[in-house]
């Protein structure tokens, strides 16, 4: 081997290296990248499970809203009837009082 030949390996191994160089670099940046765009999938995630809590609060809060809401009117409605039927009945009675059939 003459003094051309080593050196032609040598720039032959300069330039395998920074190749290799350029790779190691590129495998980095695409790990990087990678990582920030789980890191972002995680995040979005993580908001999306945060939005449906805040939703299935919601829904129970007006379900429960309804339940009462449903129950209030029920009763007032038995109320409302049991006070009209007393009063029909009382009205029966002053009838039959004063001498109706």
């Amino acid at each position: 081997m003459n003094k051309q030949d080593v050196q032609g390996i040598k720039e032959e191994v300069a330039q395998l290296s920074t190749r290799l160089d350029n790779i190691e670099g590129y495998f980095q940046n695409f790990d990087t990248t990678l990582n920030n765009h789980m890191n972002d999938y995680k995040r979005e995630q993580e908001s999306q499970a945060g939005r449906l809590v805040d939703v299935e609060k919601s829904m129970r809060s007006m379900v429960r809203m309804f339940n009462w809401g449903f129950w209030v009117l029920f009763g007032l409605n038995i109320l409302v009837l049991g006070a009209g039927g007393a009063l029909l009945v009382a009205l029966a009675l002053e009838y039959m009082k004063r001498g109706g059939t």
